[in-house]
């Protein structure tokens, strides 16, 4: 490829609101490097983005999949949530609680939500951490941890 000759511009006769494009008043831009066109962009974008939009929908699939479990008061209360932080049974032992200290069945009943839906952050975080990586040209894994 030959690169065009640099030669002395009048910078101050070109504007930026003809048809000068702002790009070639920089002679260090526009000699021998590629320009793509706004097309070129919006389409590297729109599949890039696509991409994304299908992993995340397929994550999510995946963390529907996955369940946590989490017990409080010795497992008179167990509650069982998905990896997208759905609660999806709370089972309750009636011979292990005292059912006259309703304070008692309720701080139970909100440790057991509380953990399960700690349990399933940190299986999302786990879960978001893995699609990172996979998403990440090589050798640059280890960049979030």
């Amino acid at each position: 490829m030959r690169l065009r000759e640099l030669r002395p511009r009048n910078f101050a006769a070109e504007s930026f609101s003809g048809n000068a494009n702002p790009l070639h008043l920089c002679p260090v831009i526009s000699v021998g490097r590629w320009h793509p066109n706004p097309q070129t962009i919006t389409r590297m974008f729109k599949d890039l983005l696509g991409d994304a939009q299908k992993q995340q929908e397929e994550m999510k699939r995946q963390l529907a999949a996955i369940t946590v479990e989490a017990v409080a008061g010795d497992g008179a209360v167990k509650v069982t949530a998905n990896g997208n932080r759905q609660i999806l049974d709370i089972s309750i032992r009636k011979e292990k609680l005292d059912w006259e200290d309703v304070e008692q069945v309720q701080d139970l009943i909100l440790a057991a939500v509380n953990g399960a839906l700690e349990l399933a952050a940190g299986t999302e975080q786990a879960e978001s951490k893995k699609l990172i990586q996979h998403m990440l040209p090589p050798g640059l894994g280890g960049l979030f941890g």
